[in-house]
């Protein structure tokens, strides 16, 4: 599994066939570094020294203000900005109607979700989703929730 793209493995307990390993665990320079969190003094420094991409999370404004962070660290540490992959995470609660949705929401995620958290029909997360990307620069980091009906 170490040399090889794909593996197939059939053993007792437990079978694979044609498994990914990319990156490779073992490879020249080690696997990249995703840095997960929005710590401007510490985590942001450490993602500006240390990490191929960094993870944040909060609003728009939140985000843009710790993407400025992080390009403060690189620059105090000479490093290109650029070479950091950034994405951002965010929770969607979808469901049939904005109401289904907005009720799931009241339902099951009030006590477990961030403030961040939206809250959409699949035909209108879309676009707000690209203007996340767009402000992450990369990627955004979506969790779908699956809980409940609507």
């Amino acid at each position: 599994m170490f040399v090889n793209d794909t593996t197939t493995f059939d053993g007792k307990w437990f079978q694979v066939k044609d498994a990914y390993n990319v990156p490779k665990p073992v490879q020249a320079g080690g696997p990249p570094v995703l840095i997960d969190g929005s710590g401007e003094k510490k985590t942001l420094r450490m993602v500006a020294q240390y990490g191929d991409a960094c993870n944040v999370f909060g609003d728009a404004t939140q985000i843009r203000h710790l993407l400025d962070v992080l390009d403060e660290h690189c620059e105090r540490l000479g490093r290109n900005p650029k070479e950091i992959c950034r994405t951002r995470l965010g929770t969607l609660v979808l469901g049939r109607t904005m109401e289904k949705a907005q009720e799931k929401l009241r339902r099951d995620w009030v006590a477990r979700t961030s403030p961040t958290s939206k809250v959409w029909t699949p035909g209108h997360w879309l676009a707000p989703c690209c203007r996340a990307s767009s402000l992450a620069e990369h990627a955004v980091t979506a969790h779908f929730t699956t809980i409940g009906q609507g």
